[in-house]
């Protein structure tokens, strides 16, 4: 049986699911249960997760099986490539504080690469639709 074919009602409890798990996890991240690795990765694991889901059980709206729920189709190569830019930055910034000193320059090394890959993940994400 194919996912998309999925009752609604399944549909709904698979979703509400995810949704409780998500608020689960920004609960622990919260309260610092896991390391900020862990949490980090987590926090991605949730998201391509959720992405699988909605993407194998095909959201859709109205009587249109086939538009999506916004009417628009996302190119999924340019959300990669801003998820990359993004975690690029996130592993950056613990690589970075390990070596760069308390000073103007190093504030500067250690914030200019988060700037650039946050803008280029912007580029990417406003290319994606």
């Amino acid at each position: 049986m194919k996912l998309g074919s999925l009752h609604r009602h399944i549909k709904f409890a698979i979703f509400s699911a995810l949704l409780v798990v998500g608020i689960a996890l920004a609960y622990f991240r919260s309260r610092g249960t896991f390391s900020s690795v862990i949490g980090a990765f987590l926090a991605f694991a949730y998201a391509a997760l959720t992405i699988v889901a909605v993407k194998a059980i095909g959201v859709t709206s109205g009587d249109n099986l086939e538009s999506p729920v916004l009417g628009v189709r996302l190119n999924w190569k340019n959300i990669a490539k801003a998820l990359v830019c993004l975690i690029a930055t996130f592993a950056w910034i613990p690589i970075a504080l390990s070596f760069v000193s308390d000073t103007t320059a190093g504030m500067f090394v250690l914030l200019t690469p988060p700037a650039i890959l946050g803008t280029a993940a912007l580029f990417f994400i406003s290319r994606s639709y």
